[in-house]
């Protein structure tokens, strides 16, 4: 059956990129636009990270970490990236040794989805990483091994410029694991949490 002209638009605007587990978010709802200023380059520093094998327990938490990236600006922009992360570091450590994560397939894609309460609720998707400490290593990504395609959703607020990535909300996993003293497992659900305080501020609204 071929659809009409208004019925095939119809079916696009119901089209809405989802944040949770198994999902990865792409793609935003072509209805949805967005305003950025300053926009451009952006840092963000959180003075406390946590990642957990939600399957085990298993967690660890970073003193700090930094993420930078860019952001789009002006108005009536897309929400399917509207932004990128292009680098960071953690200053991670575990009793008695240090923990390195390296950040893969840069950049991530930064995605804004909706707006309520006076904060933007978002998605940073192509994630993946690597976490290694002495007699231990893994792979953090999405469903699959090397698909750099793990997802995770935030939600930031203009007037404090506070990125808070949500433990709970993505769809990351961990892979590759070699040694581990039993700890984590292939497969295991992972959960990354932490509040990025957003240098320079950027104040973001939905126009429409």
């Amino acid at each position: 059956m071929r659809l009409s002209p208004s019925l095939a638009a119809t079916a696009l605007t119901a089209v809405f990129l989802l944040a949770g587990p198994g999902v990865p978010a792409t793609l935003a709802s072509p209805a949805t636009t967005w305003s950025v200023s300053p926009g451009g380059t952006f840092t963000g520093a959180a003075t406390k990270t946590t990642m957990t094998d939600t399957t085990t327990g298993t967690s660890f938490g970073c003193r700090g970490s930094k993420l930078t990236g860019t952001l789009k600006a002006g108005s009536a922009l897309p929400g399917a990236g509207i932004g990128s992360i292009s680098g960071g570091s953690f200053d991670c450590s575990a009793p008695s040794s240090s923990i390195t994560v390296k950040l893969l397939d840069l950049p991530w894609q930064v995605n804004f989805l909706s707006a309520s309460g006076g904060s933007v609720h978002g998605t940073i998707s192509g994630l993946e990483m690597r976490v290694s400490l002495p007699g231990c290593s893994v792979v953090i990504d999405g469903a699959r091994a090397a698909a750099a395609n793990g997802t995770v959703a935030f939600g930031y607020t203009s007037s404090t410029g506070v990125l808070k990535v949500l433990p709970a909300s993505g769809d990351l996993h961990i892979h590759e694991v070699k040694g581990c003293f039993g700890l984590v497992a292939d497969g295991d659900s992972v959960g990354y949490g932490g509040s990025y305080q957003i240098t320079p501020r950027q104040q973001v609204s939905r126009t429409a």
